[in-house]
Formats: C-alpha cells, sequence, structure tokens
C-alpha cells in the first residue's frame, strides 16, 4: 500500500495536499518524508512483523503512524479509538500486541510478541450473528488490488478530494482513506457527521468532489433537503455499508441525475477489503434494488446451497460468493492463527441473490438472517426492507425461532407495523414490538442484532 502511494512523492503531484485536518495539511512529498521517518521508529522499536493496534482516530497524525506500519511491514489492528479499556484487555489477552498507538504515540506492551505470518498486512475486527470477536487478516495484496478496482470504476484521479465522517477502523472509512491516496488525490480527515455545521464547511473549504455513506447517512442527507444545497464541486456520491432502501435508491438517482452527478451504490465485505460489487451509475434508476456487477478483477458466482454447485440459470436464488485478489488470507480468533498459512479462493458472503438477464446481480435476503415462525420461514431482511416500503425509515427487525423483534421509534411507525403484521396473519404472541428513542446501532451505522435480541431479553 504505501509503494503505491509513496509514487506520488515523486512525480507530479508531489506538491498536491495528500491529507488535511482542522489542523494541518500535507503535501505527498511532505507525506513521504514524515511517514519514512515514522517507519524507522518503528524499526527501531523492533515492530516488523510484530502484531500491534492502533486506535485510529480520524487526523493527520495518526494516520502517518498508520501509514508507517505499511512502509515497516507491521501487522496492525485498527481499533475504534474509543475501545474501552476493558475490551482492549481482553483483544490483547487474544492476540498479544507487541505494541499499541494511541493519540499517534507508540506504547510498548510485549517486546516477547511472535510475528506474524509474513504477507499479514491489516487486522480488522468483525462479529458474526452470535457477536463473538474474530479479526479479519488482510495482505498488502487484497488491499492494494481492490484500491486500484474502486479507482478504475468510480474514475478517481489526481484532481478529486474526498472526505468521510465514519470511522477509518471499519473497512469502509479505511477503503476511502486508501482509494484517493493511491489515486493520488485529497482526502479530509473529520470526526464531523452530516448534520455539523463544520462537515459542510470543509466541503466548501476543500472544494470536496465526493461524499460517502452508510444508508443511515443517506436518510439523514435527504431529511436535511441535501438536493437543495449549492454543491458547485461535487462530482461522485457512493454508498455502502448495507442495502439502500429502494425508496431512498431512486430519489438519489433522480437527484445525481438532475445535478449532474454520478451515484454507486456498492456492495462489499470487509473480508474482501471490502469491496465485492458496484451498481454504474447509468443502472441506477431501473436496477435501483440490484448491487449491481463485480469489481474489475473479481468474479461473482451463485451456489446451490444443497448441491454447492454453481448456478448457471438466472433468476434462480443461491448464496452469492466472490473469487478475486482481494478475498482475505483467513479469520484469526486468537494469536495462534496469526501465522497461519491459509489461503482462501472463494468468499462465502452468506448473503442470497439471484442474476438478472443483464448480469446483475441482486440480494433477495441472508443465509443466516432467517426465522421459522409456526413452521414458515420468514426473511428478516425482507420484512424490514418491507417496513421501510411502507414509511417506516427507522426499524431493525431481529428474532429468533417463533418470535419475530422489530425496533422502531415512534408510535406512528409502530401503528404501520402493527397493520403490516397482520397482514402476515401473525398472532401478537409471536412477534415483540420494541418502542426505542434510538434503534440499536454500531459506530458505523450498522444495525447492531445482537444488542436488540438482547434488549428484548430484558424487557
Amino acid at each position: 500500500m504505501w509503494a503505491a502511494i509513496s509514487k506520488h512523492a515523486d512525480g507530479i503531484n508531489r506538491e498536491r495536499i495528500a491529507l488535511c485536518d482542522s489542523e494541518q495539511s500535507l503535501t505527498y512529498a511532505e507525506l513521504a518524508n514524515r511517514v519514512t521517518a515514522a517507519a524507522s521508529q518503528l524499526h527501531q522499536f523492533g515492530l516488523p512483523q510484530r502484531p500491534c493496534a492502533l486506535l485510529f482516530t480520524p487526523d493527520v497524525e495518526t494516520v502517518v503512524q498508520y501509514l508507517a506500519c505499511y512502509c515497516a511491514k507491521v501487522p496492525v489492528l485498527l481499533l475504534d479509538p474509543e475501545v474501552s479499556d476493558t475490551n482492549f484487555a481482553a483483544l490483547q489477552q487474544r492476540y498479544r500486541f507487541a505494541a499499541v498507538c494511541r493519540a499517534a504515540y507508540w506504547q510498548i506492551l510485549d517486546r516477547s510478541a511472535s510475528c506474524t505470518r509474513p504477507d499479514l498486512q491489516l487486522l480488522l475486527t468483525t462479529s458474526g450473528s452470535t457477536g463473538a470477536p474474530k479479526a479479519v487478516m488482510l495482505s498488502n495484496t487484497n488491499l492494494v488490488s481492490n484500491a486500484h478496482s474502486i479507482i478504475e470504476y468510480l474514475q478517481l484521479g489526481a484532481d478529486d478530494v474526498g472526505i468521510s465522517s465514519m470511522p477509518l477502523n471499519y473497512s469502509f472509512g479505511m477503503s476511502l482513506l486508501h482509494t484517493h491516496l493511491v489515486a493520488g488525490a485529497t482526502f479530509v480527515l473529520t470526526a464531523e457527521s452530516f448534520v455539523s455545521r463544520k462537515f459542510w464547511q470543509l466541503v466548501e473549504q476543500y472544494h470536496v468532489t465526493s461524499l460517502s455513506g452508510v444508508p443511515f447517512s443517506f436518510q439523514m442527507l435527504k431529511t436535511m433537503k441535501f438536493g437543495q444545497m449549492a454543491l458547485p464541486s461535487l462530482r461522485v456520491l457512493t454508498q455502502a455499508g448495507g442495502r439502500l432502501p429502494l425508496e431512498l435508491s431512486k430519489y438519489f438517482a433522480a437527484l445525481s441525475a438532475e445535478r449532474g452527478w454520478r451515484f454507486y451504490q456498492m456492495y462489499g465485505q470487509t473480508e474482501a477489503a471490502p469491496r465485492i460489487a458496484y451498481l454504474p451509475p447509468e443502472a441506477q434508476a431501473e436496477f435501483g434494488d440490484c448491487i449491481g456487477k463485480a469489481v474489475p478483477g473479481g468474479e461473482l458466482l451463485l451456489r446451490d446451497i444443497s448441491s454447492e454447485q454453481v448456478i448457471e440459470r438466472e433468476l434462480k436464488e443461491g448464496e452469492l460468493c466472490y473469487r478475486g485478489p482481494n478475498v482475505m488470507l483467513g479469520y484469526a480468533m486468537d494469536a495462534s492463527d496469526l501465522d497461519c498459512d491459509s489461503s482462501i479462493q472463494e468468499l462465502r458472503t452468506g448473503d442470497m441473490a439471484e442474476r438478472l438477464a443483464n448480469g446483475l446481480y441482486r440480494i433477495t435476503g441472508r443465509r443466516s438472517r432467517f426465522v421459522k415462525i409456526r413452521g414458515k420461514r420468514m426473511s428478516l431482511d425482507h420484512i424490514e426492507q418491507m417496513l421501510q416500503g411502507q414509511g417506516i425509515s427507522d426499524v431493525i427487525v431481529s428474532g429468533r425461532d417463533e418470535l419475530l423483534l422489530i425496533a422502531i421509534t415512534n408510535d406512528a411507525a409502530k401503528t404501520i407495523a402493527q397493520h403490516y403484521l397482520a397482514t402476515l396473519q401473525l398472532h401478537p404472541t409471536l412477534y415483540q414490538l420494541l418502542l426505542c428513542d434510538e434503534l440499536p446501532r454500531y459506530s458505523n451505522n450498522k444495525a447492531n442484532y445482537p444488542a436488540l435480541i438482547a434488549m428484548a431479553a430484558e424487557t
């Protein structure tokens, strides 16, 4: 990754701004000098090829240390800067970090930490439906290949300026940083959200050309009357981190066509570093419910969940699988996995999908997001999407066999949900509506389904 970025320091982009935050900015030439010096320090600490942790705050100083890890070949686990002492201690016990970087300063933790496999560069935490912690292991090849794929289909160039308020330890936020730097573009670092006036001041100050967000972000933008804002520099909107409700997809497709912007819906998983598919702007209006096609260099396919055979027929549902150079090395449950020799050729996404006649793919549900109620198999994703389609913008659906759980935020939504559940002929004992001041979400705004189940158990 650092080799793909540092080339700009010796070329025509050397005086172009690479990074900026509220305190400072660095050109590519200045960034190269700072990263080289920081990498030298990591060598002095004896950290190359030893697992480390980095609390990823969105500022220039921390990004310099992050890039120094690539330069010095230090495998690093990215963490939320607000991680609790208890959770960090548990991670330290699990992965045996040699050192941790907090607020751009390194602290040595374990000088006896073992070396990792030589191709391991990055660790990203993830949680399955059980909430069990595990880390995705990614190589430099995984990350660089995906950055180049994204740059190609987004048509990113050195004259682009990106910004994101998403956490940088989250795969989508990290990916935005990577792609802009590999493209020789400028990236604005901030913790401000879309609802902050400071965020939009930064957009104006740095002539931002692309905005990115998860579905919740786009809900906020519509509420804020985003379409009425004067944004003369804006060229691109990108959305990932979950399915965008069709109503919002159509809204932003129409708005983008009207304003001359390119709007991309993207699909990915942390296990693929992270982009897997994208929907081209020209397909947004008609196929806004699709994830699109594989990123350049990748391949999508469907497998029958019973026979495991590849499905060739159109409009036949199967598990979505992906092949490409960005597929992870494997999972690490603890330190013993960090020097394993695992290799994964095909990623099973866990999503059910179908392929249309035009080659685009549409997600139909989550293989593990199903419950059985009175013997009937019900897709939690489908119910969530149907409720969104009936006007409930804030809703999260989870459950277990014989009980459906629906979290909403107001009485009007409760009335709509009750009416919809009546159409499913569900007896009130088979579902539970939870009225919440705020829906349970992770720091990246994705739905926290385990938290919803825990909330229901407490009521």
